[in-house]
Parts: structure tokens; C-alpha cells; sequence
């Protein structure tokens, strides 16, 4: 890609966006262009307001597009956007963040991670036990740091795992990983895809560039995940924490097997992962197989296996107080990870639950909450409708800020209970994000913790 002496609008003034501009402005004339207005950003373009980037923030014309040679789209753009709209009627090329990322990088060796649920673990994780392994890596991506962030870097290690959201991929032209993974296909983000369909052959454009080559890895326990997976022209593997599979890995009597060509290499004990839950064992056992893919000792796995701790806001312990011990899962922002959260406690949940909903079906849970969960303080707009979903099966009691929301749980604890937060829900009525919520429950945890220990 020659990106000199061009006309570009990086649309978007997040992460990514803010990563392309500081990129493009090098040696292009660079519009920076975002539906927020400045005080609405609340400091998120200061990265580039020394730099001579024109800025149209919160309002703007289609003659903007007059001249343009290229758009570089931030994923939270949807491309039914009036400006992608015209720029398509226009002929203007569109990509994505990622997309120019890769163009720019393509001689690393690159790992894409995507799934509606998990991602961030697996991707973090995969990294992490490359390095243990010797072999010189970086997660990028969707995980928080955008892939145009490592352009212009002096040394950049040579084997990118990107984390990769299906707005991300709606864009991609020309990437191509060595390695993908999709980790799951649930319901998710129905309002920018159709319906599941939609959904799953947005994911599937993951590997839609990659050749015989190279490995796709895939949740052998779901369903769609194999059904797009016939639709790849690639070594396809598998992974499950249920069965044995032909090609993969997989747990047998308490260890990770992983299986290539009918030769078995037995990598360790599931009992040597730090990190909670049966999501988290698939985790596991989807980096366990990308690294054996790539020669990573088997000794050096185990031993990354038992010091990853995990990311921040996915079932992070917080605080242990008197045998109550609290977990941020901020992330889990939807009815599967929710699930999954629940599942990873034997029982005595103090659960706090609740956002915006994104259309999820809360009554699937009511035999899981009624086994595991003590009592649920409910937050946020969705409170309503999880109260008439689980209102016969455990009780409940609504709240109206994080505070008053952890406060009220301590008080409803009997004994050695856990405190959850684990939403099921979309941050954005109370919140800025995710990250934003799971730092609030954290920093009022510690606070009410403090205050306890004071009182003694």
C-alpha cells in the first residue's frame, strides 16, 4: 500500500483511530472525523493535538468526502453510517484499521483471534506463553492496543496475536493470519448484524485470505463454528473441553492432549491453570495448541499455564475480606458470558447483574441461578426485565449505583459467598465502557473493604 501525498479520513476517534492518524499524518493530509464532539471525546484526541490533522468533530457535511483517496474506519463505525454510505456510492476505498495495520506488517507472523466470548484471554494467553517459549511476541488488536500503534516502532516483535472484533472485519481486504481461531458463535451485537447468520459470516472473513497452508482453529463443541469452518480452504483443527477430537487439542482424564496426525503429545495437568472455569479451560487449550503449533516446548507451556493470572475486568479476583471474595467480570456482556461466569462458582453467588440489554434471553439461566446464586442486586436499564425473568427462583433487590450495588451485596453475604459482578449486559447506559464499569466496582470494593478493616 502507498500511502504518500494522499487525502485520508481516519473516521473514528478512538484508540484505533487516534493510533492511524499518528501514522498517516507522516506523509498525508489527514481529517480526522468523529460524531462526538470534542468535550464528548473527554480528552481522547489529546494524542494528536499537536499535529497538523484537520478536525471535524460532531459536526460535518458530505462534501468532506470531495477529494478523499481513502477511509480508514474505526470498528464502532457501522457501515450503514450516511459518510460510509456516500464514500461507497463514491467509489472511495474503505478499510479498517486492522486492515491497514496488516498491509503495513505483513512480514510478521500474524495470529488473529476472534469469538464472541473469550477473545481476550485467549489472545493475551496465546501471547504470553509464546514468550515463555522464546519466541518474541505482542498482543494487539481489539485487546486494547491498535496494530497501527506498533508502526514506527524501532523493533516489533515478529509474531503479532491480534485480537479481532467482527466490526473489524467487516472492513479487511487483504488480511491474511498464518493462524486463526474462532472461539465461539453465540448472539451478539444484533444491532449492527442481522441476525446469527450475518454474524457468523462476518467472523468467517477471518479466514477468507488464508490458503492451505495455514491453521484455522475452531470450538469443536459449536455448532456454528463448524459450519462455517466446511466453508475454509486451510488445515482446520479443533478444540474441546467435552470430547476427544481428531485433529486438536483436548482434555482426557484430567490432561491436555494435543493431537496432529494421529501422534498424541500430552502437554500437562488442567489443574495447572491459574485462571477459573470451564470457558477459561477452552482458553487454555486454544493457546496450549497455537503454541505447540509453533515449537513451544511443552514444559514452557505448563509453566506459563500456572503464572497467567488472567486480564483485567475477565473474573478478576479483586478483594477477599472475612471469606467473602470479590470478582470483576465487567466483561461479561452478554447472556453466554454470563453463563459461563456462573458455572465457573460451585455455589453462593452474591450476583450483581444488569445494563443495557442487548436483547439476551435471561430466562435460560433460571436453573444455573437458582443452583449457584444466594441473591442477585440487579443495576441498569435490563434490571426490570431480569427481575420478571428470575423473580420465582432467587431473590432480588435493585440498585442505583455501583456503590449502593456493592454495599448491598456485602450486607446479603452468609458465610464464605463469592460477589459477582458479572452484568450480562452492555455498559453504556450507566458507564462509558466495560473497563470503565468493572474500574468503578473495583475501586468502591476497595473502598468498602478499607472501611471494614477500619471499623475493627
Amino acid at each position: 500500500m502507498k500511502l504518500k501525498n494522499k487525502k485520508i479520513i481516519v473516521f473514528g476517534a478512538g484508540k484505533s483511530g487516534i493510533a492511524a492518524v499518528k501514522y498517516l499524518v507522516k506523509d498525508n493530509d489527514v481529517l480526522l472525523v468523529d460524531d462526538k464532539t470534542k468535550q464528548d471525546l473527554s480528552g481522547a484526541i489529546n494524542g494528536v493535538e499537536n499535529l497538523s490533522v484537520e478536525k471535524f468533530l460532531g459536526k460535518y457535511d458530505l462534501s468532506l468526502l470531495d477529494g478523499v483517496n481513502l477511509i480508514v474506519l474505526s470498528p464502532g463505525i457501522p457501515l450503514t453510517h450516511k459518510l460510509v454510505l456516500e464514500a461507497n456510492r463514491r467509489k472511495i476505498p474503505i478499510i479498517s484499521e486492522l486492515e491497514l495495520g496488516y498491509q503495513l506488517l505483513q512480514d510478521k507472523y500474524i495470529i488473529a483471534i476472534t469469538g464472541t466470548n473469550g477473545k481476550t484471554t485467549t489472545t493475551a494467553l496465546t501471547s504470553f506463553l509464546l514468550n515463555k517459549g522464546g519466541l518474541d511476541s505482542i498482543a494487539v488488536g481489539n485487546i486494547g492496543a491498535p496494530i497501527t500503534g506498533l508502526l514506527g516502532n524501532c523493533k516489533i516483535p515478529g509474531y503479532l496475536v491480534v485480537e479481532v472484533s467482527s466490526f473489524q472485519l467487516e472492513t479487511i481486504d487483504e488480511f491474511k493470519p498464518r493462524i486463526s481461531a474462532i472461539l465461539n458463535i453465540t448472539p451478539d451485537h444484533f444491532d449492527r448484524h442481522i441476525d446469527i447468520r450475518g454474524y457468523a459470516s462476518t467472523k468467517a472473513k477471518i479466514f477468507k485470505n488464508m490458503c492451505a497452508d495455514d491453521f484455522l482453529i475452531i470450538n469443536g463443541d459449536d455448532k456454528v463454528c463448524q459450519e462455517i469452518a466446511h466453508r475454509a480452504r486451510v488445515n482446520v483443527l479443533e478444540f474441546s473441553s467435552r470430547r476427544e477430537v481428531a485433529e486438536g487439542t483436548f482434555v482426557r482424564v484430567n490432561q491436555i492432549i494435543v493431537r496432529i496426525k494421529g501422534i498424541e503429545n500430552q502437554i500437562c495437568s488442567t489443574d495447572e491453570i491459574f485462571i477459573k472455569g470451564r470457558h477459561n479451560l477452552e482458553n487454555a487449550l486454544t493457546a496450549v495448541l497455537i503454541n505447540h503449533l509453533l515449537g513451544v516446548k511443552k514444559e514452557r507451556i505448563s509453566e506459563g499455564l500456572r503464572e497467567f493470572g488472567g486480564v483485567e475486568h475477565r473474573l478478576e479476583f479483586v478483594e477477599e475480606f472475612k471469606g467473602v471474595k470479590f470478582y470483576n467480570d465487567s466483561k461479561a456482556t452478554n447472556i453466554e458470558a454470563l453463563e459461563k461466569s456462573l458455572e465457573s462458582f460451585s455455589n453462593s453467588i452474591i450476583l450483581i447483574a444488569g445494563g443495557r440489554d442487548v436483547g439476551g434471553d435471561f430466562t435460560r439461566l433460571k436453573q444455573l441461578v437458582k443452583e449457584r446464586v444466594n441473591k442477585v442486586i440487579l443495576i441498569g436499564e435490563a434490571a426490570d426485565k431480569i427481575f420478571n425473568s428470575w423473580q420465582d427462583v432467587v431473590p432480588m433487590e435493585h440498585s442505583y449505583n455501583m456503590r449502593d450495588a456493592v454495599e448491598k451485596a456485602y450486607k446479603s453475604v452468609k458465610g464464605n459467598n463469592v460477589v459477582l459482578l458479572s452484568p450480562g449486559c452492555k455498559s453504556f447506559d450507566m458507564f462509558a465502557n466495560f473497563e470503565d464499569r468493572g474500574k468503578i466496582f473495583k475501586n468502591e470494593v476497595r473502598k468498602l473493604v478499607g472501611e471494614l478493616k477500619d471499623k475493627k
